[in-house]
């Protein structure tokens, strides 16, 4: 029985998942099991997998035999999973050798936190961008330990290929499959409603930005991912969350609507969001715009 279980997702990487697949095996921390679920990549990335698997003993791989999405993937990948600790990597990404090592010292003492740690930007060839995951997405000033729900709520900003904590956890909160690219945003959210957090300012993830990364292939599915975590929170968290914070999320949903023509449903969402802040001159010239637009369809 391994430690640690690590799952990672795999789907058409077959240029990154050798390094991803050893920066895993080669940790100083070794007691672990590699779970490489394979979503049908329609490159050689099952190739490279099945020779991984038969060079070491701790790699197991499962292989769709159709395309499920990123969802069920990830978590037939949890499902699969024997270690009483858990940790997640995409196929596209890198850890640092002692990850491992660093996260699992921290966890023994606080069994029931979320770890996670910064991660340095690397670029397709695998060079250093210079820069940092909590820099990129501006993460300094936001909270990155304890209860982060209320700060998870206005976007999340987790590396969530750095995160390691219990399985028990990933057998109730898992992937929601309803959703297409922002499951891991809706994930955090919901281990946040539930448990603390402790961050781990150290890189010990390399974070990959190319040109196959899902932010990039489908802003439309991206945002509407976005309306229904927003209209989720609001309507499971709404007495966790600071006011502000919700008027954030009802302007963000009315304008999501405003920008697909649904006049009618914005003007609702636009409202509320001036109601609770009604000096955001934004706010009301979004809403009065709704409103005409709506009046001459």
């Amino acid at each position: 029985m391994p430690a640690v279980s690590v799952v990672m997702t795999s789907y058409n990487h077959e240029q990154y998942i050798a390094p991803a697949i050893e920066s895993v095996l080669n940790q100083t921390f070794s007691d672990l099991e590699l779970i490489v679920v394979d979503d049908a990549s329609r490159d050689a990335s099952g190739q490279i997998i099945r020779r991984y698997e038969r060079q070491d003993a701790r790699l197991r791989a499962i292989f769709h035999e159709s395309n499920r999405g990123i969802s069920a993937t990830t978590n037939d990948g949890f499902s699969a999973a024997r270690g009483p600790f858990l940790a997640y990597i995409q196929s596209d990404d890198l850890w640092m050798p002692e990850k491992l090592d660093i996260q699992m010292n921290i966890i023994q003492k606080q069994p029931d936190h979320i770890v996670w740690s910064d991660a340095r930007i690397i670029d397709q060839e695998g060079n250093s961008k210079g820069q940092l995951f909590t820099e990129k997405y501006r993460v300094a000033a936001k909270a990155k330990s304890g209860d982060l729900l209320a700060a998870l709520a206005e976007g999340n900003y987790i590396c969530g290929q750095s995160i390691l904590l219990k399985t028990d956890i990933v057998r109730q909160i898992q992937f929601d499959r309803r959703l297409a690219y922002a499951n891991d945003y809706k994930f955090m959210i919901e281990l946040a409603a539930r448990f603390q957090f402790s961050f781990i300012p150290r890189p010990l993830v390399a974070y990959r930005i190319h040109g196959d990364n899902t932010i990039f292939k489908n802003k439309n599915l991206w945002d509407r991912d976005l309306f229904r975590i927003h209209a989720f929170i609001l309507r499971q968290f709404a007495d966790r969350i600071p006011a502000p914070v919700k008027t954030k999320l009802y302007h963000r949903m009315g304008r999501y609507l405003y920008q697909r023509k649904h006049y009618r449903y914005a003007n609702r969402y636009l409202a509320e969001s001036l109601r609770r802040n009604p000096r955001k001159t934004t706010y009301y010239k979004r809403l009065i715009k709704s409103v005409l637009a709506g009046a001459v369809r």
